[in-house]
């Protein structure tokens, strides 16, 4: 498939990310990176995935303790593979409801657009388990196909969506969003993804503090919908893991 150009103010491409190792951290959730987060539409190298940082005990008592929701995004150089420069996004937050009731909210993909303005365009196949999205921030835009494939294991309280970008924006990434009980009314959901290719170009308005702020305005809109909406009943069964 032919990737649409950058969308932005002037219709003119990106400026490349510097190549030197950067880190940010902020306030975010699951998705929240999507909406304001743009790459070249070359086919990725996603080998691995980040680290779950937060499990350090430092950070899980943040998490409890604070109600904070942590997320590290990362870029640095591929030292096996010369030239190519990897973006690893990770994050993570407690949740204020089971881990049914996220795990079901979180697959009702076209709420998107009532958690937040950043998502423009969303349209889910439920045929294809694929999800259409048309994400803004500061006038510009992202489009992205993500293939989704779910699954749930009750005997180890854990749940996951994985996803991949098959179009658009990002091609080649791939993630998951995890969601693990920590008791009847409270879950860890986390976030992973990784995505490789020889060049990051990222609007400089959306870097640092903006994307700070519009990450931490998502994932305060995030959480507080998980946790004051209800599933749909007619919402999709998902399948569980093979024997």
């Amino acid at each position: 498939m032919v990737m649409p150009d950058f969308i932005g103010p002037n219709r003119s491409r990106a400026l490349a990310l510097s190549m030197a190792p950067k880190r940010i951290h902020s306030l975010a959730i699951w998705f929240c990176t999507f909406s304001a987060a743009f790459a070249l539409g070359e086919q990725a190298k996603t080998d691995r995935l980040p680290e779950p940082f937060w499990e350090k005990p430092a950070n899980r008592k943040k998490l409890k303790d604070d109600r904070a929701v942590l997320v590290s995004v990362n870029t640095e150089d591929v030292k096996d593979r010369q030239g190519n420069v990897r973006l690893a996004m990770a994050g993570a937050g407690y949740v204020n409801r089971s881990r049914e009731h996220a795990f079901k909210l979180s697959q009702e993909y076209w709420r998107l657009q009532d958690v937040s303005d950043h998502f423009k365009t969303v349209k889910w196949d439920p045929a294809k388990s694929e999800l259409f999205v048309i994400t803004e921030a500061l006038r510009y835009q992202a489009r992205m196909i993500l293939k989704i494939t779910p699954s749930n294991d009750d005997v180890a309280k854990k749940s996951r969506i994985g996803w991949e970008v098959i179009w658009g924006h990002f091609l080649g990434m791939k993630g998951e969003i995890a969601l693990e009980s920590i008791d009847a009314k409270t879950t860890l959901i986390s976030l992973r993804g990784n995505y490789e290719a020889k060049e990051l170009p990222l609007p400089k308005v959306l870097m640092g503090f903006a994307l700070e702020i519009i990450t931490q305005k998502v994932a305060e809109k995030m959480r507080t919908y998980i946790e004051t909406h209800s599933p749909s009943v007619t919402a999709s069964p998902t399948p569980t893991p093979s024997k």
